[in-house]
């Protein structure tokens, strides 16, 4: 049995509230967003084994655009949200609505990219089985450099 000292678990702990205190400061809400707006750093790499089982996974049981677990994860700057916000009509009130709510609809620029840091094989399965018109994702949005 592996044993870990008090002094080190105790900075385990302090870590890990430090995280948790971050990324709640850093979180701005959820909002839905279309697919083509969604972008992904290349240098994270795309794993087609992924793909395929996700994709078998779509065709099963459904994308589940709602589950919390399924939702992205994107950087936003203070400019960015203000103008989405803007033209799509919202609040940054609306973007922070209970988890069993269906999220607003944040609407960019066509040309617009959102860099998101997590579920590349997700959207990318998506884009195959969802359609035109129903082609969006829930996107957890959080601060790009933290504002106030």
């Amino acid at each position: 049995m592996h044993k870990t000292s008090r002094g080190y678990q105790t900075r385990l702990d302090v870590s890990e509230i430090t995280l948790r205190r971050n990324h709640e400061d850093s979180f701005l809400g959820t909002a839905r967003v279309r697919l083509d707006n969604l972008s992904f750093d290349p240098r994270f790499g795309y794993d087609e084994p992924v793909h395929d089982r996700v994709s078998r996974i779509f065709a099963k049981q459904g994308c589940l655009r709602l589950e919390p677990d399924s939702h992205v994860k994107a950087l936003i700057s203070k400019e960015q949200l203000r103008e989405a916000l803007r033209s799509s009509n919202c609040t940054e009130d609306q973007l922070r609505q209970p988890p069993n709510t269906v999220p607003v609809e944040l609407v960019f620029p066509l040309d617009f990219e959102l860099p998101c840091f997590c579920g590349q094989h997700r959207i990318v399965a998506a884009k195959e089985v969802l359609s035109p018109r129903n082609r969006w994702w829930c996107v957890d949005l959080f601060a790009q450099g933290g504002f106030s």
